[in-house]
């Protein structure tokens, strides 16, 4: 049962959730000492509650089982699943400290065991936050380590995870056509609908910053109908399409303010509604919620709401530095910055126009985001 739920997790999530439940009735219904293994059992049930987007609560409650268990000896051949699982919870939690992250000895232990299922997938994880920590060399060292599993050892799940992951970077440094060039890769070669979902809302994003919206719009509906498809799916599988949705329908909704074309009501309204979506599975996977934070600011503003701009703002600000993602942290302060400019009235802790704008520019400087630059030059 332990072993179907970790081939079920990506190519049958919606049996994977049930029959992940039978797992923990069984387990549950004996002593976890006279099972071999049972702390990576336990751990797994972090994938039913904390992946599943059920509960983070219930999923560190069983986190802390396996933990004991751990320490009791009741692990050694998964001791890599149990520490994936533990860094899973904690990154879709919002809990990015380094004490949960592995030594590449571990991963590369874990590789001379067999263990290629946990050594793939903690990469993974662990690349997708070197990118959106804005920590883009250590991305490229997670992208070549995906790299060398899928080539040594034929391994799908790391070849999926390489492109995934070298598409994420290429959208966070707004390098939209190697992202375009990677994401097609991604698309055709892996068919499971879970990431064909990352695939379409990734895409979505890139054509919504590029300003293409008919093509965000044409990505976003076929992402719809997978979803509507295949029924329930984890948050961190749909969160890229309804974080571009709602990027898609805040630029609408400026577009339609500033142009004064088409029906503003109606863009008000699509924007409120994927707001909603947005941030209800942000708040399930946490590198996602510095972006709905801050675009709901900039959808305020653009209601010519300012007092609550700001406060999004300074939650997105907040998020930002609790989880130390810098590119969104200067964007939130872009942001910010060109609506005080622009009359809005206050301050982002503190801060002023200039002292919002300033700060921005030094990160991009400091990230090498010519992008993001050019954005304040050309809004300013």
């Amino acid at each position: 049962m332990f072993r179907r739920a970790m081939a079920q997790s990506t190519s049958a999530p919606t049996r994977f959730l049930v029959d992940s439940m039978a797992l923990l009735r069984r387990v549950s219904a004996v002593d976890p000492h006279t099972v071999p293994e049972s702390a990576a059992m336990y751990a797994g049930v972090v994938a039913i509650f904390s992946y599943g987007g059920i509960s983070f609560g219930v999923g560190r409650r069983f986190l802390d089982i396996a933990s004991e268990l751990v320490e009791r000896g009741a692990v050694e051949e998964r001791i890599l699943y149990f520490q994936t699982l533990r860094f899973l919870h904690h990154l879709l939690a919002g809990d990015w400290s380094d004490a949960w992250a592995l030594e590449p000895e571990a991963v590369d232990r874990g590789l001379r065991d067999g263990r290629f299922w946990e050594a793939s997938t903690y990469t993974n994880l662990d690349g997708v936050k070197q990118v959106y920590q804005g920590h883009f060399a250590e991305a490229r060292n997670r992208i070549a380590k995906l790299a060398e599993i899928a080539d040594l050892y034929e391994h799908n799940l790391a070849a999926s995870a390489q492109h995934a992951v070298t598409a994420y970077l290429h959208v966070e440094r707004r390098e939209f056509e190697p992202a375009l060039a990677t994401l097609e890769i991604y698309y055709d070669e892996h068919a499971e609908a879970t990431f064909n979902l990352l695939a379409l809302g990734t895409r979505a994003k890139v054509s919504a910053l590029m300003g293409d919206l008919d093509g965000a719009e044409a990505n976003l509906r076929r992402a719809e109908a997978v979803l509507a498809q295949v029924g329930r799916v984890a948050p961190y599988h749909q969160s890229g399409v309804r974080s571009a949705r709602y990027l898609a329908d805040v630029l609408a909704l400026e577009r339609a303010v500033q142009s004064g074309e088409g029906s503003v009501g109606e863009a008000r309204r699509r924007a409120r509604k994927s707001r909603a979506a947005a941030l209800v599975t942000a708040r399930k996977v946490a590198f996602r919620l510095p972006e709905a934070l801050r675009l709901a600011g900039k959808e305020a503003w653009l209601r010519e709401q300012g007092a609550e701009a700001l406060d999004w703002w300074r939650r997105a600000e907040e998020c930002c530095q609790r989880l130390g993602t810098r590119p969104e942290l200067g964007r939130t302060l872009a942001e910010a910055g060109l609506a005080l400019g622009a009359g809005l009235d206050g301050d982002l802790g503190g801060r002023d126009t200039a002292a919002c704008l300033d700060e921005a520019r030094a990160l991009f400087a400091a990230l090498d985001l010519a992008f993001d630059r050019a954005q304040i030059a050309d809004a300013a």
